[in-house]
């Protein structure tokens, strides 16, 4: 500060600087907040400075702000910066001219505010004990000198350097044994795994053989049923026969055939846990029509109606399956114009069958087999089609209306001329001859999920 800028009265009879954060004594005295004598007397008139306050006028701190003032970073760091006093803070938070407080040692440091971070780090010229100085090392020099040290005289250091060179070697050495061993495990892993594969392969090997004698028994158990069922069809009263008497006539029946339809009513009935009442000469009396009865026991002996079955005969034959709870093997056999109507078919095998003209009105279909059936201009007025398989079945010139094919397959089918119904939910007519065949038009026909032609 120019001296003639700053009159006496305003300067600190300690510091002999102009005030800074000024204090009143009690006594009028003004003094820095940093020189209050810790004495707690009065360097003036040696009184008691018993108490201190920092009203200072409003004027007196507006005229020590506006004093004219140099850079405390003047002489050390060669700083030009020159402006009122009030200023002064805010300059030094950005100059550049801060100089280490070891110069006088040779540091030439110069910098801005990072000085702290210069003196703790970075300065060499600074004086540092040993790192080890808690373990009793009592070096102090400059941080320069600090690695030497620690190099070639401290005692500590060398102790420490020779510990950590035989950890490092223990920790190698224990690496090492843990490698082998993990070596060893593997190996013995891989041997384990090695034989756990050939017995999986000797088990496979062995499962393999015995299914090939399975199947090979199979065969011949399959081949010995063949030629049982030929004996059956030439003399079919060899095994276990069963004497019947229907309707006053008389004959006599294998118990296979009668259980060959183990959820049947003459299953139950002829089954070893049911025993019948018997005439005098032992035969079990049946009340059934005699014509009936006999068709449905060469049905079930031969596995199928015969292909020279008459429309009435295929009446009774239903009759008599319906009465005894009998699926009818109806496949390859001629029913043209059969009365079938009302009649539960489902889940029948009717592979192809011919039903030209045949009554099949309300007839129950569902799930039933009709792959390369004949249909032509049957009478299917309401009957359920439902799921069933038609596929290369004849259906031309059929009504098809009022039937319900949801999810029934007509792949193939011949459907040249016909009517089909407004309801068709999920069917598929893939490579269908589909030609001068329409759908009902009528309002709310629903063709959900309908497969058609390609073409």
């Amino acid at each position: 500060v120019f001296p003639s800028q700053c009159p006496e009265e305003f300067r600190c009879p300690v510091c002999h600087q102009p005030l800074r954060d000024p204090l009143v004594a009690s006594c009028a005295h003004t003094y820095c907040r940093a020189c209050v004598p810790e004495t707690g007397t009065c360097t003036q008139c040696r009184g008691e400075l018993a108490s201190l306050t920092d009203h200072i006028p409003a004027f007196v701190l507006q005229l020590l702000g506006k004093l004219q003032v140099y850079c405390s970073n003047r002489l050390p760091g060669d700083c030009k910066w020159f402006g009122q006093r009030d200023s002064l803070r805010e300059h030094l938070e950005n100059c550049a001219h801060f100089s280490c407080p070891h110069r006088q040692r040779g540091c030439k440091w110069l910098g801005n505010a990072r000085r702290a971070i210069h003196i703790q780090k970075e300065c060499t010229f600074i004086d540092v004990p040993c790192k080890h100085a808690v373990a009793a090392c009592g070096w102090v020099g400059s941080r320069d000198e600090l690695p030497s040290h620690l190099l070639s005289e401290c005692v500590i250091e060398q102790k420490l350097r020779v510990e950590l060179a035989e950890q490092a070697a223990a920790a190698k050495r224990l690496k090492e044994e843990r490698a082998r061993e993990a070596a060893e495990r593997q190996r013995l892993l891989d041997e384990e795994r090695a034989k756990e594969k050939a017995e999986r392969r000797r088990v496979e090997e062995e499962r393999a053989k015995e299914e090939a004698e399975r199947q090979r028994k199979e065969q011949q158990a399959r081949l010995a049923r063949a030629r049982a069922v030929q004996c059956r069809l030439l003399n079919p009263l060899v095994p276990d026969v069963v004497k019947l008497s229907v309707r006053g006539k008389r004959m006599q029946i294998s118990r296979a055939v009668l259980t060959s339809q183990p959820a049947s009513l003459l299953a139950v009935l002829f089954s070893e846990h049911h025993e019948l009442s018997v005439d005098a000469d032992g035969y079990a009396c049946v009340d059934a029509n005699v014509r009936g009865f006999e068709l449905m026991i060469n049905a079930l002996t031969c596995g199928r109606s015969g292909g020279g079955m008459q429309a009435h005969e295929a009446e009774l034959l239903f009759q008599a399956c319906s009465r005894f709870e009998v699926v009818p093997p109806l496949a390859r056999s001629s029913l043209r114009g059969a009365q079938l109507s009302y009649l539960d078919l489902s889940g029948c095998n009717l592979e192809g069958a011919n039903l030209s003209s045949a009554d099949l009105r309300y007839a129950n279909l569902s799930g039933a087999n009709l792959r390369q059936a004949n249909l032509r201009q049957a009478n299917l007025d309401h009957a359920n089609l439902r799921n069933a398989d038609l596929r290369d079945v004849d259906l031309r010139d059929t009504d098809l209306t009022y039937v319900d094919i949801t999810g029934t397959r007509f792949c193939g089918a011949k459907l040249s001329g016909a009517t089909l119904p407004q309801q068709a939910r999920q069917a598929d007519f893939d490579s269908c001859d589909m030609s001068a065949a329409r759908f009902t038009t009528r309002v709310g026909a629903t063709l959900t999920g309908v497969k058609l032609p390609r073409d």
